[in-house]
């Protein structure tokens, strides 16, 4: 079992893990979204740093190691862009 918290475990294993973890939160937020007609996706690219500020995090020991994923949910916007929330403006 992968303990919630990588860092006392070390290495890359339980790094890919922790990983592999966010990336399975990630996926089920995104499909109960769709089940509930809602958008649902990852936002790639974010400075880390100012959400774990914005959040109240510090990434240390004594809290949960701050951001490792944000997750866009909302009602879903016809456009004829479907990639328009992506795109550089």
């Amino acid at each position: 079992m992968t303990p919630a918290d990588w860092r006392p475990a070390g290495g890359p294993r339980a790094y890919r893990a922790q990983q592999l973890a966010v990336g399975a939160a990630i996926e089920a937020v995104t499909l109960a979204a769709a089940a509930e007609g809602l958008s649902g996706h990852a936002v790639l690219g974010f400075d880390v740093t100012r959400i774990d500020t914005a959040y109240g995090l510090d990434g240390g020991a004594d809290t949960d190691g701050g951001t490792q994923a944000q997750i866009c949910v909302g009602a879903v916007r016809p456009d004829p862009n479907w990639e328009i929330a992506v795109m550089p403006r």
